[in-house]
């Protein structure tokens, strides 16, 4: 993965631009956000590799953006397929205005990578005399449906089997 500067300091009116690289071909692609409005986007694009002919051959997203107002802000970039988020980069914006640029911004602390969560399952149909499991959805499937009660055999209980109990 090509990682962009870390800081860039740039004046009001210019343009600049962040590389990171990225296969759209594997469903993983690069968005961004921010929050403090001292930059806008302008634009983005993908170029294939160099000297790249093969179809799905990865390449890299460039997101261009231009410095609206003095200050310091940060682009946080996420490189996700829906809500599974493979890798995240933050870069900082130092912007100058009338004078001398903006003194840099305090040292954040890293945010740990989000852990991976147990994906929730359909639930199991209630048996009688026993109790109620909650089993996770899986992701992507349509929940399991509910089951008529099973039929009762005669002379037969919940942990018989033949003549013998369990």
């Amino acid at each position: 993965m090509i990682i962009p500067q870390q800081n860039i300091n740039v004046r009001v009116g210019d343009r600049f631009s962040i590389n990171l690289d990225e296969n759209p071909s594997t469903g993983f692609t690069w968005s961004f956000a921010y929050v403090q409005q001292i930059f806008e986007p302008t634009g983005e694009e993908i170029r294939p590799k160099a000297g790249g002919r093969m179809p799905a051959q990865g390449g890299t997203r460039t997101f261009h953006f231009r410095a609206t107002a003095p200050g310091t802000g940060l682009i946080n970039f996420q490189q996700s397929r829906g809500n599974e988020i493979s890798a995240k980069h933050t870069v900082e914006v130092r912007i100058q205005g009338n004078g001398a640029m903006p003194a840099p911004a305090p040292a954040r602390p890293q945010m740990p990578a989000p852990k991976p969560q147990m994906p929730s399952m359909p639930q199991m149909p209630q048996m009688p005399g026993m109790p109620k499991i909650q089993m996770p959805q899986m992701p992507g499937m349509p929940p399991m449906p509910q089951m008529p009660n099973m039929p009762k055999i005669p002379g037969m209980q919940m942990g018989q089997l033949g003549n013998k109990r369990f």
